[in-house]
């Protein structure tokens, strides 16, 4: 029952196929007083003022939107216009298995913004006082002659101590976007006339100055290329190095694997399935090229110590035969095949695999992607083997996976995108091999790029995106913090309007601890949910709970 008219007796309100149905009473009873076809079916999600004109809008699910959006968790705003009458408004977009949205002002600056509860967790749509509700920010630089982004790498390019982007697109170059280091951002001219579609950061000749390892697929270039750093912040030259036959290069990475103290690079190549090595002099130069036979349809690549020989192995994601493949590193120029475990990527989900000691134990251990199920720990035992393994949860079928240390608590966090839910996933380490999901929100489009960095000069990681139309960004506020005030995110132990920045980030779950999670459980009963929200605005209002 909802109070559409403001007269203090509620209406019944019916969904009727894909209409909806509203009933005033009378003094006779209850009569048909407004039908509003929607045009698919739908479901109710929640209700408020979402417009700030005084009166009730309503949020609804749509099944099946059919838009450039997807598919995924598709949530539409109906917009009161005259008396039980409503027009579609904006269309949202959440993770998979929508159960509900309340409307509140999350942010304190009196408009009412959207909080929508799906199966992953849950997506705030903050208003901007303009009739939308933009999540993620776009930079405020000129993208208009932007063709096709596509990998995103971060990189200090200025050596400012804030994190930049490095955009590669796929026809005209690469460009970086600079970071003012407070959230503001300026675009520099192309660094390239190509794309790059793999990007490493590594200082491969020992001038003190962060180079670019890349591969591409420009007919202009062959092999592997460096661009080389320059104290003024710009790249160049770039350097081309064959690499034997330098056709479809899917992925490299850069170590040393023959232990002479200068930077090596391995990369795979899937078109005659071998990984390729390039040990380098420290100078700008190579030795001769190196191959090794690997599985069929070689993908990518990590160089790494796994047996704490002083030298760093090689291991191979082979796509094609669901493998990986260790190749262990024996001085001067020898690897070994040495091991190989079954994988459960392939198909539509990419082999990208990424290594750390996620445990602490002193052996490095392996990620890799499953189209079963979340990604997959197989944990490192030092010897070049990984005997036991276990799944992450996290949406089945991502193919998009980042490492960094979300809430600075020295252990490796998982960032990781999943193509077909349309989500982003924030996988905190709490050490003893577990791995809490602790964030998960909506990305609008399948994605060409993602990053990581301290955008905004705030300390936390924030996210970069891109959908191949421009460049996006979710800026993150970490909430370390704990107190016996439930809503006191700030832990200052008061409650007041102070506390919504924290609230809100408590509630995407970016970063937040066990405790900050429990500041926000309003009514304690272990799940922060739309009652969270009407709690917390109520105890804010009267000062206290």
């Amino acid at each position: 029952m909802i109070d559409y008219d403001g007269d203090h007796i509620p209406e019944l309100t019916f969904v009727d196929g894909t209409a909806f149905r509203i009933f005033k009473r009378s003094a006779n009873g209850y009569f048909e007083w407004r039908v509003n076809d929607v045009g698919s079916e739908f479901r109710f999600l929640g209700q408020g003022d979402v417009d700030n004109d005084g009166d009730i809008d309503l949020i609804i699910d749509e099944h099946a939107c059919g838009t450039s959006l997807g598919y995924s968790g598709c949530v539409r705003v109906l917009r009161q216009v005259t008396l039980g009458t409503f027009e579609p408004g904006v269309l949202m977009q959440s993770a998979i298995g929508v159960s509900g949205a309340a409307v509140v002002d999350l942010t304190g600056d009196g408009l009412n913004d959207i909080a929508i509860f799906n199966r992953l967790g849950t997506t705030v749509h903050v208003a901007d006082d303009l009739g939308d509700y933009p999540h993620p920010v776009r930079p405020d630089i000129d993208q208009t002659s932007i063709d096709s982004p596509g990998a995103l790498t971060t990189i200090d390019a200025n050596h400012d101590g804030h994190d930049d982007i490095l955009v590669s697109q796929y026809v005209d170059g690469t460009f970086l976007v600079n970071s003012n280091g407070a959230g503001g951002f300026t675009r520099t001219a192309s660094q390239t006339g190509y794309g790059p579609k793999v990007v490493k950061l590594a200082d491969m000749d020992e001038d003190g100055l962060v180079d670019v390892v890349c591969i591409t697929e420009s007919s202009n270039v062959v092999g592997v290329v460096v661009g080389y750093g320059n104290g003024d912040g710009s790249l160049g030259p770039f350097e081309s190095y064959g690499i034997g036959q330098n056709s479809l290069l899917t992925d490299l990475d850069v170590g040393d694997i023959n232990g002479d103290g200068h930077l090596d690079i391995a990369c795979t190549r899937i078109s005659e399935d071998r990984l390729g090595v390039l040990l380098g002099n420290g100078d700008r130069s190579f030795q001769a090229p190196l191959t090794f036979t690997s599985f069929d349809g070689p993908s990518n690549v990590r160089v790494t110590d796994v047996n704490n020989d002083g030298l760093d192995d090689v291991i191979v994601a082979n796509h094609y035969s669901e493998t990986i493949r260790v190749f262990r590193a024996t001085a001067p120029e020898t690897l070994v095949a040495q091991s190989y475990l079954t994988a459960r990527f392939g198909g539509s989900v990419k082999s990208d695999i990424e290594v750390a000691d996620f445990d602490q134990d002193g052996f490095i251990d392996l990620l890799a992607p499953s189209r079963y199920g979340g990604p997959e720990i197989h944990w490192g035992a030092g010897t070049g083997y990984f005997p036991d393994y276990d799944d992450l949860d996290a949406p089945s079928g991502t193919d998009i996976i980042l490492l960094g240390d979300v809430n600075h608590d020295g252990m490796t966090d998982i960032i990781c995108h999943n193509d077909e839910a349309k989500t982003i996933s924030v996988l905190t380490n709490r050490g003893n091999r577990i791995l809490e999901r602790t964030a998960t929100f909506a990305v609008l489009r399948n994605l060409d790029g993602l990053c990581v960095g301290d955008f905004d000069g705030l300390g936390d990681l924030d996210i970069a995106v891109n959908d191949g139309n421009g460049v996006y960004l979710y800026f993150a506020d970490t909430c370390e913090l704990e107190s016996a005030v439930p809503g006191d995110t700030n832990a200052d132990g008061l409650l007041t309007p102070d506390d919504v920045p924290g609230f809100v980030t408590i509630l995407l779950e970016l970063g937040g601890s066990p405790g900050a999670r429990k500041a926000a459980d309003m009514n304690q009963d272990g799940v922060n949910n739309a009652m969270d929200i009407a709690l917390f605005v109520s105890c804010l209002l009267n000062g206290g709970c």
